[in-house]
């Protein structure tokens, strides 16, 4: 159980850090940056999600 408020703790952590770098990006008015930024986190999660489909069928 001592991990779980960690687990929020750090989701808090990433989630501010996500907001107030978005806010900076929107500040500087590069939305181009952003845009591409947005793209490579998507394709990111999709090879992730990808290779997690890979190994739980061949487990």
């Amino acid at each position: 159980m001592k991990e779980l408020p960690v687990q929020i703790g750090l989701q808090m952590i990433v989630q501010i850090l996500m907001s107030l770098i978005y806010l900076l990006m929107l500040d500087l008015n590069i939305g181009l940056f952003l845009k591409i930024q947005i793209h490579n986190v998507e394709l990111l999660l999709f090879n992730m999600a990808f290779i997690t489909l890979i190994l739980i069928k061949k487990n």
